[in-house]
């Protein structure tokens, strides 16, 4: 009876060598599989030959965990590799599943290197996808790509330049600013993206502005020529447009301001600007210096206006 259980024990343990054997065998040929198919440009494939390694390799324990880790690498630098090629299709959907499993493996490995450099690129992922769904006028999808590779990276001021994109073309005034503000609140000094998102709230604003103007709501006009000079340093157009809002709000003071730095900034012919400083110094009661204005209004649209407030209004000698 010893005899026979000591029998049955032999046969059991030589039958559990062999099912060992038979299936560090396996994992062997999978990951040999693999290579093979690597090389044959099959990489989808080839991915799940290692993948199957790794399993098999799972089942085996620390016996096993020498294969599994050169599986792992395959898998880490494949998944990689695949993440580049979608994104060079601008397949970005595809590409950041690719780096996440690049990466995901790669921190399941202990390979903190590889997992660093396939996670820092998921979030400019995000950003290009965003900038794609920009181009479609997907706003909607457009914002939420972007606000995930800020999730991922708080400090990619990309991300939050494509937010001030998206607020522009929704025409979302608040949004513009509260975006505009953050970019450069988190940005360095002489970021890129900080200065291209001031750039866009700057001419944002200002087209708002002069649409105002010409619609004569002089208080909105004020509001957005206002704003525009937050984002940049106001040129001679500013500061002409802003006499004009000045002056159909009667805010003389602040029109010949406006007017006269608008003077000061601007080269070459200033008839069109004199025009608007009089216009204000006349709306003060400072009919003299009204008068030596409007005589410097020489040509162009207003020149006949402002003779007739020379001649017959203000009377000026």
């Amino acid at each position: 009876m010893y005899k026979f259980k000591g029998l049955l024990t032999v046969l059991f343990f030589s039958f559990s060598i062999f099912a060992f054997s038979q299936t560090l065998n396996e994992a062997g040929r999978a990951f040999n599989n693999g290579i093979n198919l690597t090389n044959g440009g099959e990489i989808d494939i080839a991915i799940q030959s290692y993948s199957d390694c790794v399993d098999i390799c799972n089942s085996l324990g620390a016996e096993g965990d020498e294969l599994k880790s050169k599986a792992q690498g395959q898998l880490i630098s494949l998944y990689y590799k695949e993440g580049v090629s979608f994104y060079e299709k601008k397949n970005f959907t595809d590409a950041i599943n690719k780096f996440e499993a690049s990466a995901r493996i790669a921190k399941e490995s202990g390979d903190n290197k590889a997992a660093q450099k396939a996670t820092k690129l998921i979030p400019k992922m995000y950003y290009s996808k965003g900038m794609s769904l920009l181009k479609k006028k997907d706003f909607t999808n457009s914002l939420a790509s972007f606000n995930k590779s800020i999730k991922l990276s708080p400090a990619y001021t990309k991300a939050y330049y494509g937010n001030v994109l998206v607020y522009k073309y929704q025409k979302d005034v608040d949004n513009v600013i509260l975006a505009t503000n953050k970019i450069i609140e988190i940005g360095n000094e002489g970021d890129k993206y900080v200065n291209k998102a001031k750039s866009v709230a700057k001419k944002y604003f200002l087209a708002n502005g002069t649409e105002a103007l010409k619609k004569m709501n002089y208080t909105d006009a004020l509001k957005y020529l206002s704003l525009s000079m937050d984002y940049g340093t106001a040129d001679t157009d500013t500061y002409y447009y802003l006499a004009l809002a000045n002056n159909g709000l009667k805010k003389w003071d602040d029109a010949v301001s406006t007017a006269n730095k608008a003077i000061e900034l601007k080269e070459g012919e200033k008839s069109d600007i004199y025009f608007v400083l009089g216009k204000a110094l006349e709306g003060k009661a400072d009919n003299a210096a009204a008068c030596d204005a409007y005589k410097k209004v020489t040509n162009g649209p207003n020149f006949d206006v402002a003779k007739y407030q020379i001649k017959h209004v203000l009377k000026c000698n």
